[in-house]
């Protein structure tokens, strides 16, 4: 049976893929230490997104999980949007449109991943009310 948030977070971590590819392009952007954070914080979202999946059944620390990663991929995403300006790029306006679609990834991960936060709670509290009758 497949869960709404393994759903939602399976897409997250496609989304951070997708990024991850832009982020090692290296026509669109040269390497530097910023980036490379940036790279980074993107592969752990990635690690905290499947690990996320694959604990299911313990919903607290899914919870944590996501949190923490929502940290993570705010910060990844600041990064971006502030840092990685164009003095690294060959073209000024190539790189706000490969910007852009960095940060429309990273800001729809953020976006999934607090929806995903919110299933698990009505989760948590379907469980709880179950028990509650019991």
């Amino acid at each position: 049976m497949l869960r709404i948030q393994s759903l939602y977070l399976s897409i997250s971590i496609l989304f951070y893929s997708l990024s991850v590819s832009f982020l090692f392009n290296d026509r669109v952007i040269r390497y530097n230490r910023l980036q490379n954070l940036s790279m980074l914080l993107t592969i752990l979202c990635i690690i905290l997104s499947l690990s996320s999946i694959f604990l299911f059944k313990k919903k607290k620390i899914q919870l944590i999980l996501n949190n923490l990663n929502i940290i993570l991929n705010t910060i990844s995403f600041l990064i971006i949007l502030f840092f990685l300006d164009s003095e690294y790029y060959s073209s000024f306006f190539y790189a706000k449109k490969i910007n852009f679609s960095l940060i429309i990834f990273l800001f729809s991960c953020n976006i999934l991943l607090y929806i995903t936060n919110r299933a698990i709670i009505k989760d948590i509290k379907i469980i709880d009310s179950i028990n509650r009758i019991r």
